[in-house]
């Protein structure tokens, strides 16, 4: 496996690969990587010549500073992963490769339809950062594939539409979520938790799972949100939105083309999921 932690130096490998007329995935991460990213990897390969895995912990994407210096770095472990994989190329870059001038002088990219709800409506300018990181990413590697899993499915679908509007030549590939065997959603924050707090993190899943089998979803969402209460789960959000354009879709009749999120905090670690109904 190569290791570029210079664009200079990645830019010279990319214009061989290049040359070569060989394809390129870029699996874009912050690390402390885990069975979620490594499938990410495994579809990358599957789908191009050339597989990229980027770790950068992105400043620009944290509304919060102490979430931001407590993220989790495991770049020795990472790096043991990733050969292990088999992955061509891991791209560690430097702030300065990413933002030379700082994100704040840095031209940004704001998705202006699908944030303003969810993550976006709770994190604001996390997913400008979230863009204008991904879009410099793909500009850097040259790539003709992106994986993402829908695990952040709100990020799929801004990136997916980032991708639309500014007519970037690159195919989206989405993946499934990976579990924990509580059916807890593989997270790098899920490393932060204890035993208890992973125990009671599976409550999570559960909920989503019985308002999906429920015949009244309003009334079980409303009965679910006081058990998470009184197990001290700090909701942020759980909503029933289209799958497509994230509008409310509580007081549908089907739940057709509907999906089910959830992001809450078990004490100061914030967790996210979804699933589809």
């Amino acid at each position: 496996m190569q290791i570029y932690t210079k664009y200079a130096d990645l830019s010279k490998a990319i214009q061989e690969i290049k040359t070569n007329s060989k394809s390129i995935s870029l699996v874009p991460t912050m690390g402390n990587l885990h069975a979620g990213h490594l499938s990410l990897i495994d579809i990358a390969k599957q789908q191009s010549d050339i597989t990229i895995c980027s770790i950068f912990i992105n400043p620009a994407q944290f509304n919060d500073q102490k979430d931001f210096k407590q993220y989790p770095q495991t770049l020795e472990f990472d790096i043991e992963k990733l050969k292990q994989n088999n992955t061509n190329i891991l791209y560690v870059p430097r702030i300065q490769d990413i933002y030379p001038n700082g994100f704040h002088k840095t031209t940004h990219i704001t998705e202006k339809t699908l944030t303003n709800v969810l993550c976006g409506k709770h994190r604001p300018g996390h997913f400008t950062g979230v863009c204008t990181v991904v879009a410099i990413l793909i500009n850097q590697t040259g790539a003709d594939k992106i994986v993402l899993g829908e695990k952040d499915y709100q990020q799929l679908l801004v990136i997916k539409k980032m991708i639309w509007d500014l007519s970037i030549q690159i195919q989206v590939i989405k993946a499934p979520t990976i579990r924990h065997e509580n059916n807890l959603a593989l997270s790098s924050r899920n490393s932060h938790l204890s035993l208890q707090q992973l125990k009671t993190a599976s409550l999570l899943n559960k909920t989503l799972t019985g308002i999906k089998n429920s015949f009244d979803k309003k009334q079980e969402i409303i009965k679910l949100s006081e058990m998470l209460k009184k197990h001290k789960i700090k909701l942020d959000y759980l909503e029933i939105r289209d799958n497509k354009t994230l509008k409310n879709t509580i007081n549908s009749k089907t739940y057709k083309n509907s999906r089910l999120f959830i992001a809450a905090f078990i004490d100061n670690i914030r967790l996210i999921d979804n699933i589809r109904l």
